[in-house]
């Protein structure tokens, strides 16, 4: 995306500062961006698939005041080799960064709370996720699926394994790594 115009008149959407995304105003809820992007510091959450399939995404800085992340939003964004999550960050939504294949690493703040399921499925290049003591993971979903991603840790220095009874390592990959089934 190279320019987004919306008309000031428009009492729904907005593209503030210049940031060539598309932003719900009465929700300050970023619903599309694209490549090269600023994410203005008022926005509080990214929408499901607000970035996905993004070939230009190569590294996203995301704002202090955002907190939640929404499903699939940075899907496909196979790119994508950094990512920084804010402090404020509270939830991470279902697939939010499947098939982000370039993506070696990620440190997930300890201000998270929830993540759902296949957050990190198909990210052929991770190597290493770090997670918050206190996670809650969706109670529907099926945890017997093995995946497997070389070194996953917690904050407490738990290795994150698929036998973990708090996370489980297929629960947040799901058959993402075929070298290691």
């Amino acid at each position: 995306i190279e320019q987004i115009t919306i008309s000031p008149d428009n009492p729904y959407y907005d593209s503030r500062e210049n940031c060539r995304c598309l932003i719900e105003t009465s929700t300050n809820t970023l619903i599309r961006g694209g490549g090269d992007v600023h994410i203005p510091d008022s926005v509080t959450s990214i929408g499901q698939y607000a970035f996905a399939n993004c070939s230009g995404l190569t590294s996203i800085d995301i704002p202090d005041n955002v907190q939640y992340i929404g499903s699939y939003c940075f899907s496909g964004c196979s790119y994508l080799e950094q990512v920084h999550l804010p402090n404020s960050l509270i939830m991470i939504h279902s697939g939010a960064f499947k098939e982000c294949t370039l993506l070696k690493s990620i440190d997930i703040p300890s201000t998270v709370k929830y993540i759902s399921d296949n957050v990190f499925s198909k990210c052929s290049s991770l190597e290493r996720v770090i997670l918050p003591k206190a996670l809650t993971i969706h109670p529907d979903v099926d945890k017997s699926v093995i995946g497997a991603v070389p070194s996953i840790e917690s904050t407490s220095n738990l290795i994150i394994e698929e036998e973990n009874e708090k996370v489980s390592l297929s629960y947040l990959v799901r058959k993402s790594h075929s070298r290691h089934k």
